[in-house]
């Protein structure tokens, strides 16, 4: 993910367990703060400019499918998607989210950025201050 021009901070590995090393998993810190009970909407995490190799490194990403793997609480981030050409079928999970999208229009393919993502964390309170995450999802869009 840090490897595309995204604003990132400064990386800190976390830990990681045998699970996540065989896998080829990396923890890492984001700019993103969630707080518990604390609803937020359109937060600005950063701002930046993306140059000519940036933009070239986002339509390799999106011509290659690339999905955004996030964790919270050792939860992976889902993504909720329905199916278009059966509007009637039930909604369902998958893991990750693209980092954009394609058209094709008349004047060739387009690629488009998601650059705002909603967080939706469901949680479990266990007692009055304790809580599980028993949920996470992204909702990219632009």
């Amino acid at each position: 993910y840090y490897r595309l021009p995204f604003c990132h901070p400064k990386i800190h590995l976390q830990s990681e367990n045998i699970g996540e090393r065989l896998a080829g998993d990396r923890i890492e810190n984001s700019l993103y703060e969630l707080r518990i009970g604390v609803k937020e909407n359109c937060k600005i995490v950063c701002r930046k400019r993306v140059g000519k190799s940036g933009v070239k490194q986002f339509v390799q990403a999106i011509d290659d499918d690339y999905r955004v793997h996030w964790i919270v609480d050792n939860l992976p981030a889902s993504t909720l998607l329905t199916d278009r050409q059966d509007p009637s079928a039930a909604p369902y999970h998958v893991r990750g989210f693209p980092v954009g999208f394609t058209l094709s229009l008349q004047s060739g393919r387009e690629r488009f950025l998601f650059n705002h993502v909603r967080i939706v964390v469901s949680l479990h309170q266990v007692v009055d201050d304790r809580y599980h995450v028993v949920g996470f999802r992204a909702e990219p869009f632009s």
